[in-house]
């Protein structure tokens, strides 16, 4: 700390930091929005797979039918099952239960095939309606598109006309038993994928709402029973738009995903961890806000309760205040003049890097101010007086006397003598938003 410096000390803003409340997301219309956009997530999904089961011959959906129904169950409970790892593991455990209960039943539903079809070429047709049926389903092409191009090749084969009746049965049921196999397969990968696609579109609808409510809601008080909304993105430095932009390219990101075979489950996963860190952040970086917002209104209150002591105590008036360079982020300046010499006095209350601390200067202009001793005796009696005032501070009283350059009363400014002979530090270089 520099010696022609005083140092604030404030509990009790540290105080009331720590009690911040927390985001309010009362607003209802947004709330309400957000819930339909998740019901209409949940809808897709539902439409998606009703298609798929219309599609799927009564075989091929007896098949996944036990598989599929703790599927559903899953889904109802998803916010679970991607949040609690107990969770997780039983309704896994469960789901592979059923794949493995279902694979070993692929036999039975073959020779049943084989016995309703008259001859091989009626079973060869039959099957290869069966598989285009749901070739196309965009579920196939994520999960099982390598199967699907093996067995379209073993299928093409079978138009060979010189294959026996036998070869051909033969053929045929084994690429019945591979399409069963790739149904299970299929249905389990996009178990998976739809759970953790849910459990994305919820947070993401649930983020961007409380984001929009943040932009609206957040007032704080500033005196004579006014208020003003919190520039949330102006006191973050711009993070506040960052966050808000990045979930929304998410959110269309994982919305146009669900219908695009390239996005895999490994993508959505790894969206996922990104959207759960992106929530986190939220709260933080509106704290943040809050707090960058507190600051620097205790900085300006500071700088208005020695004003406040100089006009009632020692028969000064306003000059000129504000904040360095019009940025409520920076230090707070203010100019005053007593009328029966003309002398000038400047006080700054400047930030530092440590939440709750703050410096305070002292500037005495030469033309009045030239004895050290009288410098002292002026810094200890306004100590004297803001600690009679309930402000906290240690003053150290080796302030000299100085040139002080014409203070712009439209534009406050520090020169680089003041910050040089004080030290005060130069000014954030703040995001441009």
């Amino acid at each position: 700390m520099s010696e022609h410096h005083t140092r604030i000390d404030t509990d009790q803003l540290l105080a009331e930091i720590e009690e911040l409340e927390q985001l309010k997301t009362g607003n209802t219309q947004v709330v309400k929005q957000a819930e339909i956009r998740v019901e209409e997530s949940i809808n897709q999904q539902r439409r998606s797979a009703e298609n798929l089961q219309r599609a799927l011959s009564k075989e091929r959906t007896k098949n996944i039918k036990r598989a599929q129904a703790i599927v559903s169950s899953m889904k109802q409970n998803s916010s679970s099952v991607v949040r609690n790892t107990d969770v997780v593991q039983n309704n896994m455990k469960q789901l592979n239960d059923a794949i493995i209960e279902a694979s070993s039943s692929i036999g039975i539903l073959v020779q049943e095939a084989k016995e309703r079809a008259s001859s091989a070429e009626q079973l060869y047709l039959e099957l290869s309606t069966d598989f285009m049926k749901t070739e196309s389903f965009v579920q196939y092409r994520r999960f099982a598109v390598d199967m699907q191009n093996a067995i379209r090749e073993r299928l093409s084969k079978l138009c060979n006309k010189e294959v026996s009746d036998s070869a051909m049965q033969l053929m045929t049921t084994s690429v019945i038993a591979d399409i069963y196999k790739m149904d299970l397969l299929v249905t389990k990968g996009q178990a998976l994928f739809d759970i953790n696609w849910l459990e994305a579109k919820r947070i993401l609808e649930s983020t961007i709402s409380q984001l929009k409510s943040a932009k609206s809601e957040n007032y704080e008080e500033i005196g004579n029973h006014q208020s003003e909304l919190l520039d949330i993105n102006y006191w973050t430095e711009g993070r506040f738009n960052d966050l808000e932009l990045e979930l929304k390219n998410l959110n269309q990101r994982v919305s146009e995903g669900y219908n695009d075979s390239s996005y895999s489950n490994e993508m959505l996963m790894s969206d996922l961890n990104r959207i759960v860190e992106l929530e986190k952040a939220k709260d933080l970086i509106i704290s943040e806000a809050r707090i960058a917002y507190n600051q620097s209104k205790m900085r300006e209150d500071q700088a208005l309760a020695a004003m406040d002591i100089l006009i009632e105590d020692h028969q000064f008036s306003l000059v000129g205040k504000g904040f360095e360079g019009n940025d409520r982020r920076e230090s707070f300046i203010l100019r005053m003049q007593r009328h029966t010499d003309n002398a000038q006095i400047e006080v700054i209350v400047s930030p530092t890097s440590r939440i709750g601390e703050y410096n305070l200067y002292f500037r005495l202009d030469t033309k009045t101010y030239s004895d050290e001793s009288v410098v002292r005796s002026i810094t200890e009696a306004l100590a004297n007086d803001f600690k009679e005032a309930g402000l906290k501070i240690d003053v150290n009283p080796h302030c000299c006397a100085e040139r002080l350059e014409p203070f712009n009363i439209a534009r406050p400014t520090i020169s680089d003598a003041a910050r040089h002979l004080h030290n005060i530090p130069e000014p954030q270089q703040h995001a441009q938003i």
